[in-house]
């Protein structure tokens, strides 16, 4: 029984080998023939290569050259998902129409006119969405393509404008700036009250002179200083938040691009490939119907 098994075994795997063997050999009679008919016909294959480049050339100066560049912002106050669905409607405004887009954005129509798409993009893309759409205080992308590099530097005021001055965001920003306003005038009056009470423990700590002696009163001046310096660093703190008191901040802006998305040599390319692809094919397809 082993040795039937054994045998059975043997002409399989030879019967493996051999459709192998035949599968190479079939390929490698078909590249060769391939390689003969293109030598045949290399002429036709010449032909339709140049012509693809002139159509890559053609297609690049026929058509308008895009550029992209992205913004880096962040928001104390607004979650990424809500910047996110002021963005995706900037592209539904597009679609109305370029006079719909120039008022929401306050710009000129020829410059919304010039615009190709406005997007919002994650600045973790490995960070889960549900996780991303709820997160505050975390930097997130703008990326801007346009038809004119020209108008990057009023697409950028007028991006940030749009999401600073809607009405949620104006109201989260009052409402911000009064907490710290009232904040801020409490941290002056209790810096106030610890002035005159430095001026009670320095009288304190001046000797009494009595019947029995010197009375030095117990006074913890240390104390009073530290709890001022204290105040002053949380009004500091306050000072710098009112001074940053926008929702939206700028940490990279937009570059403004010399070069389109697409170079030349890119659509040449291209077109080459495309006309070179053709013009294999075609040369196949004339070679079969001559042997037919």
């Amino acid at each position: 029984m082993i040795q039937k098994e054994n045998s059975s075994e043997e002409i399989d795997l030879s019967q493996l080998f051999s459709r192998i063997y035949n599968l190479f050999h079939s390929l490698k009679n078909k590249i060769s023939y391939s390689l003969n008919v293109f030598k045949k016909r290399i002429v036709l294959i010449l032909i339709l290569f140049f012509v693809g480049l002139g159509i890559g050339s053609i297609f690049f100066y026929t058509t308008k050259p895009t550029y992209t560049t992205c913004m880096t912002l962040i928001s104390n106050s607004l979650s990424n998902q809500y910047c996110h669905d002021l963005i995706q409607n900037l592209g539904i405004f597009q679609l109305q129409g370029s006079d719909l887009l120039s008022k929401q954005l306050n710009i000129n129509k020829e410059t919304a006119e010039k615009i190709v798409s406005i997007k919002f993009s994650k600045f973790d893309s490995k960070m889960k969405e549900k996780e991303d759409s709820l997160l505050i205080g975390f930097p997130f992308r703008i990326v801007l393509s346009v038809y004119d590099p020209s108008i990057i530097d009023t697409m950028q005021s007028a991006i940030i404008n749009y999401l600073e001055n809607n009405d949620f965001a104006l109201k989260k920003k009052y409402i911000k700036k009064q907490n710290l306003e009232l904040l801020n005038q409490k941290l002056d009056r209790e810096m106030i009250q610890l002035d005159s009470l430095k001026s009670i423990v320095a009288q304190s700590l001046i000797p009494k002179q009595t019947q029995v002696g010197f009375v030095m009163r117990e006074q913890d001046p240390v104390k009073v200083y530290q709890e001022e310096i204290g105040l002053y660093r949380e009004k500091l703190n306050i000072n710098s938040q009112i001074a940053l008191i926008n929702n939206i901040q700028v940490i990279d802006g937009f570059i403004v691009m010399q070069k389109p998305d697409r170079p030349l040599r890119t659509d040449i390319f291209i077109g080459g490939i495309i006309g070179l692809i053709l013009g294999c094919y075609f040369a196949l397809r004339r070679e079969k119907k001559a042997i037919a």
